[in-house]
């Protein structure tokens, strides 16, 4: 696996999971799940709107929701995001009648497949060590230049 640390990618100042969901039921569990994080929830609607969010910070994680209508196309983007943002994970959500893509979703290059809203603890403690891993970005210009000395 890839160290976070061994891309120039820093984390975003506001950590976030990135939701694809049509329903918006896992925004609000996820939203449970880290009460008590600095992790946002940032919801979008399209693969194209979470690739535009994910551009913008692809240091964040993003969770995409496996229906029977986005199956296939959720195992297709799996490694490509994995080759377009290396710093970033994905984890998939669905429901209980999916639990047989869990292993095809790992293999894609899933961090975690979750098809119970009751049951993010392992998102949020891949979150955490995520975000834990990722260096924090420097507050100003003069940091920036300091952390780019070699001795820095």
């Amino acid at each position: 696996m890839t160290s976070p640390n061994s891309f120039n990618v820093s984390v975003p100042r506001t950590p976030a999971i990135i939701t694809f969901e049509t329903s918006g039921q896992w925004a609000v569990a996820l939203r449970a799940a880290l009460a008590g994080t600095e992790i946002a929830v940032i919801e979008t609607r399209s693969l194209k709107d979470c690739w535009g969010e994910l551009a913008s910070a692809p240091a964040n994680l993003v969770a995409l929701e496996l229906t029977t209508a986005t199956a296939k196309r959720i195992i297709e983007v799996l490694p490509q995001l994995s080759q377009r943002y290396p710093v970033a994970r994905a984890v998939v959500v669905g429901p209980r009648s999916l639990t047989h893509f869990a292993a095809i979703a790992a293999e894609a290059g899933a961090a975690w497949a979750c098809f119970s809203p009751r049951q993010l603890a392992p998102i949020r403690q891949i979150a955490e060590r995520h975000f834990a891993a990722v260096p924090n970005p420097p507050s100003d210009r003069i940091d920036r230049l300091i952390a780019r000395l070699p001795w820095g």
